[in-house]
């Protein structure tokens, strides 16, 4: 059984739609449960066609691209953080563009919901260390 922090704590991360962009970033959005959609482009300089693989695995139960800013509000106000009490996260994450473009993007979100993400880089060394 799933227990009720289980439980807001996916709540919360489908509302913010937190874990379909850190999946779809990540590539871990293909998958052999899934359905794949293929949109077929211009042919390439070999001559063969090229395309584009689109996986939607018909299990997952996040949509990319969602969010439900106040569902999100629900939850953390159902654990006790509101604008005067607001939960403070810690992001680390490998020195990136792309990644730093992420964290900005999850922390514009959280905002909404009652979260201050700080956001901090480190090299992939320093990093599986601070995991570990």
């Amino acid at each position: 059984m799933v227990d009720d922090s289980e439980v807001n704590r996916r709540r919360f991360l489908r509302a913010t739609g937190a874990v379909a962009a850190t999946v779809g970033v990540a590539g871990c959005s293909q998958g052999s449960d899934g359905e794949t959609e293929t949109e077929t482009q211009a042919p390439d300089d070999s001559g063969g066609p090229s395309s584009t693989e689109f996986s939607r695995p018909s299990s997952y139960p996040y949509s990319p691209g969602e969010t439900d800013v106040q569902s999100a509000r629900s939850v953390m106000e159902d654990a006790g953080f509101g604008p005067d009490n607001r939960y403070e996260l810690s992001w680390t994450q490998y020195t990136s563009p792309t990644w730093k473009e992420i964290a900005n993007t999850v922390r514009a979100r959280l905002e909404s919901a009652y979260i201050d993400m700080s956001i901090s880089e480190a090299d992939f060394g320093a990093l599986l260390e601070t995991t570990e």
